[in-house]
């Protein structure tokens, strides 16, 4: 089949089958960043007055653009669903340019994002093993009357700046009655406050008519930023936003073992996002009530599944007493010895790439000669474990 993204449909990322008998399911992603909000040099309509001017936030459009590079670079859908298409729109700030992938995205206008929000919904009904991604960086609103929206560029220029504004609630209910199972939802915007009644309910594709054999949505993710501010939570135009600097390294790294595979999860990135937002930055302010949040369910399979697998530091410690034996200690991985060593009264310290482990541990009793043990270690994050038994220490 050949694909039929036509030649103005501009993608960062485009990897659909050339002459495959069907397209077969994919993940299809759309990433939105903006940073540059020119001001309004004339006044306000008098509903809209208690609405400050939107700001610059420098660092919106780098974070989403990382975020394209690594959809790209770095991920790999746990079910090996293929990545199909990314599509980048941006509105940058000047200081922005030198790290953005040149001549590889769109500008964000308002008439730009609702064509790619129309293909991508497009793209993501294709098929029901379909993966849809939705990243968007920038100022935002959100409250129970006004629902959930992220402004555009030209917010500042009209009476109505609703009407440059994506209505994210919107949009993720279009995408109930598409085709793809499985929906990401990744949310870097600050929140303003409540909209005035009578807004514009901002830019959002049609939904789609339910096909026959139409299966719906099963999975729905939403990961989004902690509510600080748009001055609390931008770094600069190199390092992105405080979001964006937290998350991605996560996507690498926050997952435990399913089936033996490393794999990236809600749990672990609901647990470890707000520490890693708390360390991401050395002015980062008291994000204690505004941490982000990681709701909802993703595919029984996982988010990603980093390649190769990351490792992880294992404390071995020597047990707590005076009178502790000095322990000989050996760790296979499916039968291969990947370390041996002695543990004398000192901690031990090895570097393991996530995975299930057998460990055997050798000592010298004066009664019975040499003793042997054995226990299962299973490595997902940084561990500290008592050698001579395998207990887990509490602190990681």
């Amino acid at each position: 089949m050949t694909c039929t993204h036509e030649e103005d449909d501009q993608l960062f990322s485009h990897g659909c089958p050339v002459n495959e008998a069907t397209s077969g399911p994919g993940v299809h992603a759309l990433v939105i960043g903006v940073s540059h909000y020119p001001l309004r040099k004339r006044p306000w309509h008098p509903r809209f007055r208690s609405l400050p001017q939107f700001e610059d936030v420098p660092g919106c459009a780098t974070g989403a653009a990382c975020f394209a590079t690594f959809l790209e670079s770095r991920f790999l859908d746990p079910a090996e669903i293929p990545l199909r298409t990314v599509r980048l729109l941006l509105s940058p700030t000047e200081d922005e340019l030198p790290f953005l992938p040149a001549g590889r995205w769109q500008d964000a206008t308002a008439v730009n994002v609702r064509d790619a929000l129309e293909r991508w919904q497009e793209d993501c009904d294709s098929n029901h093993d379909n993966v849809a991604i939705l990243y968007v960086a920038g100022h935002g609103v959100a409250g129970p009357a006004a629902g959930l929206f992220a402004f555009l560029g030209g917010a500042n220029q009209l009476n109505d700046p609703y009407v440059e504004s994506i209505n994210l609630m919107a949009v993720a209910e279009s995408l109930k009655t598409c085709q793809a199972r499985s929906n990401i939802y990744i949310y870097d915007c600050c929140a303003t406050a409540v909209a005035p009644q009578g807004t514009s309910c901002g830019i959002y594709p049609p939904v789609p008519v339910a096909a026959s054999d139409y299966s719906g949505r099963e999975f729905q993710l939403n990961i989004m930023a902690a509510r600080m501010g748009a001055k609390g939570y931008t770094i600069s135009a190199a390092e992105g936003t405080l979001f964006s600097k937290a998350f991605l390294p996560l996507l690498d790294t926050a997952g435990e073992l399913i089936g033996g595979t490393f794999t990236i999860t809600k749990n672990r990135l609901q647990r470890e996002l707000p520490e890693a937002v708390r360390h991401a930055h050395p002015d980062v302010p008291n994000i204690d009530g505004k941490e982000p949040s990681v709701n909802g369910e993703h595919a029984p399979h996982g988010i990603n599944r980093p390649q190769p697998a990351p490792s992880f530091p294992v404390d071995f410690l020597p047990e707590p007493t005076s009178t502790a034996l000095p322990l000989d200690f050996c760790i296979r991985f499916g039968g291969q010895v990947v370390d041996r060593g002695e543990l004398n009264g000192h901690q031990h310290t090895v570097n393991l790439p996530a995975g299930n482990y057998r460990v055997e541990v050798a000592w010298q009793d004066g009664e019975h000669g040499t003793c042997r043990s054995f226990y299962d270690l299973c490595v997902d994050r940084r561990k500290q474990v008592v050698a001579a038994t395998g207990e887990e220490s509490a602190q990681w």
